[in-house]
């Protein structure tokens, strides 16, 4: 079987928040059998071959072309893992051997050239781990030890140099997790120790004089999880303490300061649960009370006023799930009672700059389970499995029937088991697995089917059988319990079934009707999330 991800982003944390409040979540789904960038995929299958398609102008299909193919290439053999993200991609064999491939102009691949591949090379041995960053990369080896080349302007390869390295170069040891993000690094020791280098210093991020670190600095030991906002990073040890460190403009840190920190600085201890949002913070402690600090412009930290908060305030007890989205606060107690505020009128907040805010929590609803957050909407599934919604409704995304904007929930259908807000439109799965949808549907783009509708105004029950959904700006994925994925709607690089008479492929990449695109495809355990 295929051990395939649904595609939602990118990402820039080593680790997410698992609380049950989904936003506008973007995530790079990169796993031992599926990798995926903006513009190109990849999966191995149930023989371990690889096979990938999508955009080809760097040779990343590794087909020894350049053509684009919107039909599946066969790219190797005996491969167990693979990764990718940007324009180059990297696969581990069954011999543990590592082999590249696509763009090469900052040394990315490791072939001590410069030179794009369009077929994979063999780059080094006894690999059991590689991480394809954006324009560097990343290998642990079967003795723990790490390598690391490619693009090295900020020291992110971590040799010392700020050069480019167009071949492996050894970096460290004992090493049990690496992760690339834009111009920076950071790896996991054996011992649970935090290091990082290159862009290290979120609160630099302007500075042009910055320089990054050249070499792997040691952050901090006994590390269990991290939270990174973008500009500003929070750890959590294994004793509970919660640290932070980088941009403190608003005093998103919560060191009781504005003053950027350049290394990690105490906060608070006893936490269980961490969120850097964009500005503002927040922290579950043991005892289920909320902590929240950082900027308040909209009432975002919940203690009755606009004023930033430069140290953690409590605002209420006994939660089990809690997000920070955009200027928006949103909580789940132990009883299921959901809670919001700061932008909680989204209806206002996109049209009425004179709308202040809720500066105080808000409460929405009893017996919730789960939240999906679109930022312009709100889908909510209680534990009776009933559906609500609420917010901005210009398309027809509540699926009341009307286009009139909801403030308060309005119930739109029972037995549902999953949901998802996504922009101007909504999708749900009820217990008998079927798939139902409502919203924006221009030119046929999201639901197919009815074209001549613009915008559905009540679900519609489109297929059966199905345990999964996702969807990217103009364009549905759906996994059905036999294991095949579906997909429809706008795809710049569709993949058909080039053996299937009936699977046409649309002009532009325009995908009018469902159309299954592969088969033999398990999800990972939690079926139905995206």
């Amino acid at each position: 079987m295929l051990l395939m991800a649904i595609l939602g982003g990118c990402a820039t944390a080593i680790s997410e928040s698992s609380a049950s409040i989904a936003g506008d979540e973007s995530n790079v789904i990169r796993n031992k059998t599926f990798a995926a960038s903006n513009s190109f995929a990849m999966f191995i299958d149930n023989e371990s071959n690889l096979f990938a398609w999508g955009c080809n102008r760097y040779g990343h299909l590794g087909n020894g072309t350049t053509i684009s193919s919107t039909q599946l290439v066969h790219v190797m053999d005996d491969v167990i893992s693979v990764s990718s993200r940007g324009r180059h991609a990297m696969a581990i064999r069954a011999d543990s051997s590592l082999w590249a491939w696509g763009n090469n102009e900052l040394g990315q691949l490791g072939d001590g050239t410069t030179e794009d591949r369009h077929s994979p090379v063999h780059i080094m041995d006894d690999v059991i781990y590689v991480y394809a960053g954006s324009a560097h990369t990343m290998a642990i080896m079967r003795d723990g030890s790490l390598w690391g080349w490619g693009a090295n302007d900020m020291g992110q390869v971590g040799n010392g140099s700020t050069d480019d390295q167009y071949s492996p170069v050894h970096i460290m040891d004992d090493v049990i997790m690496v992760s690339c993000f834009w111009r920076s690094t950071m790896a996991v020791g054996a011992d649970g120790g935090l290091w990082a280098w290159g862009l290290t210093d979120y609160a630099r991020l302007w500075d042009d004089s910055y320089e990054g670190h050249h070499y792997p600095v040691h952050v901090m030991d006994d590390v269990v999880y991290v939270s990174l906002s973008g500009f500003h990073v929070m750890v959590v040890m294994s004793d509970g303490s919660l640290w932070a460190w980088g941009n403190n403009e608003f005093g998103q840190l919560g060191d009781g300061t504005t003053e950027n920190r350049h290394e990690p600085v105490h906060i608070m201890d006893d936490v269980i649960a961490i969120y850097a949002g964009g500005w503002h913070s927040l922290a579950i402690r043991s005892d289920g009370s909320l902590w929240v600090w950082g900027r308040n412009h909209y009432g975002q930290i919940g203690n009755g006023t606009t004023e930033n908060q430069y140290t953690p305030v409590h605002i209420m007890d006994d939660v089990f799930s809690a997000s920070c989205l955009g200027s928006s606060t949103m909580a789940i107690c132990s009883g299921g009672n959901l809670w919001t505020w700061g932008v909680v009128d989204f209806i206002r907040a996109l049209a009425d700059d004179s709308y202040e805010g809720q500066h105080y929590p808000l409460h929405i609803m009893d017996n919730v389970i789960y939240v999906s957050v679109s930022g312009i909407h709100v889908l909510a599934v209680k534990s009776d499995n009933s559906l609500w919604a609420w917010g901005d409704n210009i398309l027809g995304q509540i699926g009341d029937g009307t286009t009139d904007d909801r403030r308060e929930p309005v119930h739109i259908m029972d037995n549902a088991v999953y949901a998802l807000a996504a922009g101007w439109a909504s999708m749900a799965i009820q217990e008998d697995n079927y798939l139902w949808v409502w919203g924006k549907n221009w030119e046929g783009r999201l639901w197919g089917y009815v074209p001549f509708l613009n915008q559905i105004l009540h679900p519609m029950a489109i297929m059966e059988n199905v345990v999964a959904v996702s969807n990217g700006m103009e364009f549905i994925l759906v996994l059905q319990s036999d294991g095949s994925l579906w997909g429809w709607g706008d795809f710049e690089y569709p993949l058909v079934d080039g053996d299937a008479d009936n699977h046409d492929i649309v002009p532009h990449g325009h995908i009018l009707l469902p159309t299954r695109l592969l088969d033999n495809v398990m999800l990972p355990s939690n079926q139905y999330r995206r």
